[in-house]
């Protein structure tokens, strides 16, 4: 049987992602003249729809047993909002540098042991692919920055 709260958070999750989804439908198309891919519309719609599946996953394989992370779920969401102002000013300077620390402090918090592999994966491997998916497939330009300047050459 699963819980009411568990039921509660996915319902939750779902209607955010669903009004996410509608407004996104709402944007309007680029004129053929201005389109090098896709439409402003497709991510934020596949994000949602992506954040629906798995929140519905995570709700199918919830039960009543209290979980480990529940006895420290409040420390650590303290702990993830402390982070966050730390998060903006390290935006200013740089985005991938943010998003990379950010990565890394929020998997330090929420595991019991640091693993090697994992700081790899998120502070190397991670922001690689973002960069190649979204500045050298789907054309998005990051915000300059002292890497993005570093990896294109200098300021343009």
């Amino acid at each position: 049987m699963r819980s009411k709260k568990n039921f509660f958070i996915f319902f939750t999750i779902f209607a955010f992602a669903s009004v996410v989804i509608y407004l996104a439908s709402q944007f309007r198309d680029l004129p053929p003249i201005l389109q090098r891919g896709l439409q402003p519309s497709t991510f934020p719609i596949i994000c949602a729809i992506f954040i629906i599946l798995l929140s519905f996953i995570l709700w199918l394989k919830s039960d009543n047993e209290r979980d480990k992370l529940e006895d420290n779920f409040n420390k650590m969401t303290i702990k993830i909002f402390l982070i966050i102002p730390v998060f903006i000013g390290i935006l200013n300077i740089d985005f991938f540098l943010a998003v990379t620390l950010s990565a890394l402090a929020i998997h330090m918090l929420w595991t019991d042991k640091i693993k090697v592999f994992s700081l790899i994966l998120l502070g190397i491997i991670l922001p690689i692919f973002v960069y190649i998916l979204f500045d050298q497939i789907l054309g998005v330009k990051f915000p300059e920055g002292i890497l993005i300047n570093y990896i294109s050459g200098g300021s343009q």
